[in-house]
């Protein structure tokens, strides 16, 4: 399983398109899962590449997109960063998002001198938890029915890494 981590591209758009028109995987990263149109993904993507602060990065497998890495709110003193995750829905549950992440980890503490990884995961997202947990981030604080899962009301479970713990 070669996975890789690339900026954004315009070759991406399509695929982009599709995983951000997976309702059901949207709402599991806490994205707002509503029709997306390529010229909105040119949008985002382009917001992206503009930004001094925020990388979006798509993650290939073979040359294909399976999913997309978040890091916002880059910033050097304190040096921490916002991370999230999507991996498309058919490649979902065979170990891709544990390899992503250990990508995104060590690109983000070596090539950026990140200290620290801050994520929030919904507190029903028990895969994605134990996920964290196992790779050293933990739980540090938690917003009390702060995103609407179709029609519900769910806790967000705020974890963080620091690079040195």
């Amino acid at each position: 399983m070669r996975l890789e981590l690339k900026l954004s591209s315009e070759k991406h758009l399509d695929e982009l398109l599709s995983i951000r028109n997976e309702v059901d995987t949207q709402l599991s990263a806490m994205v707002e899962a509503k029709g997306q149109t390529i010229e909105d993904v040119k949008r985002w993507t382009k917001r992206y590449s503009l930004s001094k602060s925020d990388k979006l990065y798509v993650v290939e497998l073979k040359g294909i997109c399976i999913g997309y890495v978040q890091l916002n709110s880059i910033t050097l003193n304190p040096s921490y960063a916002k991370l999230g995750i999507v991996i498309a829905k058919k490649y979902q549950g065979k170990g891709f998002g544990k390899k992503v992440m250990e990508l995104i980890i060590n690109k983000a503490f070596k090539e950026l001198k990140i200290n620290k990884i801050i994520l929030e995961v919904l507190s029903s997202n028990f895969t994605a938890r134990k996920l964290y947990t196992g790779l050293g981030f933990r739980e540090v604080g938690k917003l009390i029915e702060h995103f609407n899962f179709s029609g519900k009301k769910i806790d967000v479970i705020i974890m963080e890494k620091f690079i040195n713990k």
